[in-house]
């Protein structure tokens, strides 16, 4: 009975597919692998394609055990510069154990001989569709962060700076030059864009997505347009055409630092009093 996991795993080797290790196809029987024979730079396209995340073998059998260590060193290099944050198991022959270390410290999972017992591999590989779900669940909350920041607009963030500020819904409608009404409309809707109940809420979720922009940054196909100059004391101006940027550099907008530790201080101290205005 074949596992199921989220992640995809792709099985490169150096022989042809139809012909690849006993290894390789006793696992495939218990795994879902797709194997692909890698004969040219060309041939590692297929893993940019793919969700962050992926599992990625780099199978060894039948190179040269002179070279093994080479050839994987380089595929191994391949890999991560074709891939979305694989998640690499090697298969070498006798690699010495400095260069495995090394592997292990920079770019790769696990590493195992060719002629390692089968159930030895499967429980690395076990461990690596594991962690790959776990780094593809991250990526899909990243998603939902993004979409849920992306959908907030100009007066809702201006509404939420002033509010991070300490401003009372009083004070900020006469900054906007609208009603309380309007503020605490404004208030509610952002909290419900973000899924929070509270400031604090908002906060967290703020957070979260920018330790996640951090780990993401360029893998997200849909990338929002950079953020731009907040909503003047009197009302809310428009957006001027700029460029995309990368997902990382989303935070010129002085409400997107709201996760700063100072301004998280002034969340906490302010959590009452804000409740306090919009009730």
């Amino acid at each position: 009975m074949t596992e199921t996991y989220q992640s995809n795993c792709f099985w490169l080797t150096s022989s042809i597919p139809g012909n690849m290790s006993a290894l390789a196809q006793s696992l495939a029987s218990h795994f879902k692998i797709e194997t692909h024979k890698i004969g040219s730079d060309a041939d590692y396209q297929v893993l940019g394609r793919q969700l962050p995340a992926h599992v990625v073998v780099l199978d060894a059998t039948g190179d040269d055990a002179s070279t093994s260590a080479e050839l994987l060193a380089a595929r191994i290099g391949k890999v991560v510069a074709h891939g979305n944050q694989p998640t690499i198991v090697c298969l070498g022959n006798h690699a010495p154990t400095d260069q495995i270390v090394d592997w292990m410290r920079q770019s790769i999972f696990a590493y195992a001989e060719t002629n390692s017992p089968e159930d030895r591999v499967a429980r690395l590989l076990r461990a690596a569709f594991e962690q790959a779900d776990s780094v593809l669940s991250r990526f899909q909350r990243f998603q939902v962060l993004n979409t849920r920041k992306a959908s907030m607009t100009l007066p809702e963030k201006a509404v939420l700076e002033m509010i991070l500020e300490g401003v009372p819904n009083k004070t900020i409608a006469t900054e906007l030059a609208v009603s309380q009404r309007t503020i605490e409309a404004r208030r509610h809707k952002l909290y419900l864009k973000m899924g929070a109940k509270s400031l604090s809420g908002v906060v967290q979720s703020i957070c979260e997505w920018k330790e996640l922009a951090v780990q993401f940054e360029g893998l997200n196909p849909s990338q929002p347009k950079r953020e731009f100059a907040k909503e003047s004391a009197k009302g809310c101006g428009g957006e001027s055409e700029q460029p995309p940027k990368s997902v990382n550099t989303n935070l010129i907008h002085s409400s997107e630092s709201i996760a700063t530790p100072k301004l998280q201080a002034t969340v906490r101290q302010h959590q009452q009093q804000l409740d306090t205005n919009c009730s």
